[in-house]
This record gives C-alpha cells, sequence and structure tokens, in this order.
C-alpha cells in the first residue's frame, strides 16, 4: 500500500503478446494492482497520461522509451524493473537524479547464439520451405541436402554472433 491507502500501482509496459499476467503470481502482491499495457503508449503526452498514477513501471522490452522528460512527470514513479540488466529506452541519470530506484532482472548469455544456429541449419536444410509444402499437402518437395547447404560449418571462421563474450564463449 501507498502511504495515502491507495493500492500499489504496477504498470507492465509493451505486452503485445498478452502473457505478462499468466507469467507471474501477481496475486500475491497484495494491495497492489498490476496493469498491462499491449498496446503502444504514443508520444510522450500519452504515456504520460497513461503512466502518471503508477508507483512502478516494468518494462519488458526496450520499446516505450522513458527519457527524462517523461520521468519527470510522473509524480509517483518510485521504481522502474527492467527484463535483462540494461535497457537503452530508459534514461537512468533522470531516474537517479530523482531517486527513483532501478533495477533489472538477470539473464542467460546464450539464446541469441542458439536460436541464430537454429536459424542457420533451418536456411541450410530448407526448413521453412519444406514446412510449407508439406502444409499444402506435398511431401519433400527437395532433397535434403539443398543447393542452400552449408558445407561445413565447423569450419567457420567469422562468428555469425558478432564479438561479444557470448560469440567468443559459445560460438568460436
Amino acid at each position: 500500500m501507498t502511504t495515502s491507502d491507495t493500492p500499489l500501482r504496477i504498470a507492465l509496459l509493451d505486452d503485445y503478446q498478452r502473457v505478462a499476467l499468466s507469467m507471474a503470481e501477481w496475486s500475491r502482491l497484495r494491495g497492489c494492482e498490476v496493469v498491462a499495457f499491449d498496446r503502444p503508449l504514443g508520444d510522450e503526452d500519452a504515456r504520460v497520461a497513461a503512466l502518471r498514477d503508477f508507483d512502478v513501471v516494468m518494462a519488458l522490452r526496450e520499446r516505450t522509451l522513458l527519457p527524462g522528460r517523461v520521468i519527470d512527470r510522473l509524480p509517483r514513479l518510485r521504481l522502474i524493473v527492467t527484463a535483462g540488466m540494461r535497457n537503452a529506452a530508459i534514461d537512468l541519470a533522470a531516474a537517479k537524479a530523482r531517486g527513483i530506484t532501478i533495477c533489472g532482472t538477470g539473464g542467460l548469455p546464450y539464446p541469441t547464439a542458439e536460436l541464430t544456429f537454429g536459424l542457420l541449419l533451418g536456411l541450410a536444410r530448407d526448413i521453412p520451405n519444406q514446412e510449407r509444402m508439406l502444409r499444402a499437402g506435398r511431401w519433400q518437395t527437395a532433397a535434403a541436402t539443398s543447393q542452400r547447404r552449408i558445407s561445413d560449418t565447423r569450419s567457420a571462421r567469422r562468428s555469425p554472433c558478432g564479438s561479444t563474450r557470448c560469440s567468443r564463449t559459445r560460438c568460436a
């Protein structure tokens, strides 16, 4: 509860898939009202109007910009939580200047690398096209060793993940 005996209000931003409310036990937060926003909030004035009465903002993605001009116009805001440890959409200096606590969630360093290799293998074996043909009632329209096949993925020198810590540990 807030000091004025009104419920603590929590905004979940960028829930475009409409899954945030089912991904945690929000009911355990007694005395809190959790509101998921499943559409873009518009320009800065629209964001301020939508978030003005919230104490906590949880940025599920880096889609909704929270520059200092917006943060300064949110009088009840006391906590910003971001999914991940970094979020370029939030003006951290402005939040710190207002005394707003900012925290992030941990994450795994390798899902991007795994997805990259999955996409490469899908292209190498023509999986997207073969899946479309199968759904259309046609079975295996090309040999499993398509012309697009990557000849030897182990001999590749350049990492598809870039030059990050992730690529050095997972893709090298």
